[in-house]
C-alpha cells in the first residue's frame, strides 16, 4: 500500500490516503494487477528446465491454469484429500 499524507504538524493532523488495486498506478508505483503470480511450477513442485516438465510436490498436480484439474503439468492443483479407515 503507498499511503500519500498531508497536513502534518507536531501536535496532530490530517492524514489521507489512497489504495489502488488491479494494476491502478499511483505516484508512479504500479499496484499487482490480479490475485495469481507465475511462478515457475507453481512453487509447489520441482522443475526439470531440460525437459521443460514439473514434478510436483505431495498433494500437488497439474491444472487448467484456474485451480482446477488440468493438463498443464504445472502443480497448481491442490489434489482432494482422501481419508483410509481401516477396517478390522
Amino acid at each position: 500500500m503507498r499511503a500519500v499524507t498531508t497536513g502534518l504538524t507536531s501536535t496532530g493532523g490530517v492524514v489521507s490516503f489512497v489504495i489502488a488495486d488491479n494494476g491502478v498506478t499511483i505516484g508512479g508505483v504500479r499496484s499487482q494487477q490480479g490475485t495469481k503470480e507465475s511462478a515457475v511450477c507453481s512453487n509447489r513442485g520441482y522443475c526439470n528446465y531440460q525437459q521443460g516438465t514439473c514434478t510436483c510436490s505431495f498433494g500437488y498436480g497439474s491444472s487448467d491454469g484456474r485451480g482446477n484439474h488440468g493438463n498443464r503439468d504445472d502443480c497448481g492443483y491442490i489434489l482432494p484429500k482422501v481419508k483410509f479407515v481401516a477396517q478390522e
